[in-house]
């Protein structure tokens, strides 16, 4: 594949050197300049120095850079499965929270440990919030025992609650396209 696109060097300034963590290389011949953003879209560029006066670079190659970040809702799924399902859900809210349990006429109702119960609960939990904070907040508050019939679950500034808050915070984001 041709690309034959060209680039002309304009204007030019020094940029204090901190390390070499994503800095551009110039060999000489090619310049490689490690992660433009256009478009929301992190590349790779090789642009060749096909002219030195004027300096003119013509894009040799270029890739995708793939984003190792995860998105909030991966963050809140593996969350949800290391520690939101086994030590919360599991643990306490289907002692009560199950068909048929003292807590079966609320809208929230789970599945016991199953091989689909992580999956039914985590969209269990989507459902519920439906992108409102006050939801997040009305959960917050029945794991601390505020209205809620099974009494406190999760202390506040627990491991477990400070867990099961990062997780409803992390879904309602992504809920909300932040």
């Amino acid at each position: 594949m041709v690309l034959n696109y060209d680039f002309g060097l304009l204007a030019a300034s020094e940029i204090p050197f901190d390390g070499p963590e994503g800095a551009s290389v110039f060999d000489g011949q090619i310049l490689r300049v490690p992660s433009p953003a256009a478009g929301g879209v992190d590349y790779t560029l090789d642009l060749t120095l096909i002219s030195s006066d004027p300096i003119i670079f013509r894009l040799a190659t270029y890739s995708i850079v793939e984003s190792s970040v995860q998105s909030k809702l991966e963050q809140a799924t593996a969350l949800y499965k290391e520690s939101i399902d086994p030590q919360t859900v599991q643990m306490r809210c289907v002692v009560c929270h199950v068909q048929g349990g003292l807590a079966g006429g609320t809208g929230l109702l789970f599945t016991r440990s199953s091989s689909t119960s992580i999956t039914t609960n985590f969209g269990i939990f989507s459902q519920f919030l439906d992108s409102r904070d006050t939801r997040r907040t009305k959960l917050l508050d029945k794991a601390r025992g505020i209205d809620h019939g099974g009494g406190v679950q999760l202390t506040e500034g627990s491991v477990g609650y400070t867990q099961f808050e990062k997780f409803l915070k992390l879904l309602l984001e992504y809920q909300a396209g932040v």
